[in-house]
C-alpha cells in the first residue's frame, strides 16, 4: 500500500513539474506574466494615495517578471 501511495505522490509532481513547465515556456512566449492579485490587505497589496496597487505581493510579481525578461499585468 505504502509504495503504491509513494509511485502516485511521485507522478503526480512529476505531472505537475511538466505542467509548470509548459506554462513558463507560454510566459516567455508571450512576453507577458498574467497575475491575479488580491489588493485589499496591506502590506501584501493596497491601492496607496496615487491609486496605483502596490504591496509585497506587486514587488515580488514585479521582481519574478523581470528576472524572466517579460512585463506583468495585474488582474
Amino acid at each position: 500500500m505504502t509504495k503504491k501511495f509513494m509511485i502516485l505522490l511521485a507522478s503526480l509532481i512529476l505531472l505537475n513539474i511538466l505542467a509548470f513547465a509548459d506554462k513558463l515556456e507560454d510566459i516567455k512566449k508571450t512576453g507577458v506574466l498574467k497575475a491575479g492579485v488580491k489588493y485589499d490587505f496591506k502590506p501584501f497589496g493596497y491601492i496607496n494615495e496615487e491609486n496605483k496597487v502596490v504591496g509585497f505581493d506587486i514587488d515580488l510579481l514585479e521582481y519574478i517578471a523581470k528576472k524572466l525578461g517579460v512585463k506583468v499585468t495585474f488582474q
